[in-house]
């Protein structure tokens, strides 16, 4: 502690007030460091808050537009089932025409065309005896469609071929990988 009360870092700050100097006390400002550093500290509060509130606008920005986006495709999807063709196609190697039940022809309706076209059913067993079949699916009450099974993809591409069309003389038809 130095004589005067106050320790000698407080006495070495005021070391260049030399006694009969031109310098005197009053030359620079009071509190001036003090004020600059207050104020320069809430300018970087303040472009702390700024930077921060851009951030959380660019973050709810972009999660906006990913939950549109999602919202669309969903949309997308359920009118055109794109991704559902997708996976039976490449994945399943199935394929489903997503008709509701309501859409489907009658039992008896399904009944007759397979009985008009009993030889192209036998062309369709004969691709592969004992893996490739028809039935008619009537898991819709008095609605139905044929279910065509395969054992591999050459069998598809063989029905597809002996098919000839999306429907089956006017029959939705689904085939299915087993």
């Amino acid at each position: 502690m130095h004589p005067t009360g106050g320790t000698r870092r407080v006495f070495r700050q005021f070391a260049w007030l030399e006694v009969g100097s031109v310098k005197m006390a009053l030359s620079r400002p009071t509190h001036q460091r003090v004020t600059q550093a207050v104020s320069q500290h809430f300018a970087v509060k303040d472009l702390n808050r700024k930077v921060v509130t851009k951030k959380s606008f660019k973050i709810k920005a972009i999660v906006s537009i990913v939950v549109l986006a999602c919202l669309g495709l969903v949309l997308v999807e359920a009118q055109t089932k794109v991704l559902r063709h997708t996976i039976d196609n490449f994945v399943y190697d199935n394929k489903n025409h997503y008709l509701p039940c309501e859409t489907l022809p009658t039992e008896v309706e399904v009944q007759t065309i397979v009985q008009e076209h009993q030889d192209v059913i036998e062309a369709i067993e004969r691709v592969n005896p004992g893996f490739v079949g028809v039935e008619i699916d009537t898991s819709c009450a008095g609605k139905a469609d044929l279910l065509i099974w395969y054992g591999t993809h050459e069998n598809r591409l063989e029905i597809e071929r002996i098919i000839g069309g999306d429907t089956f003389f006017g029959i939705p038809y689904r085939l299915n990988n087993r």
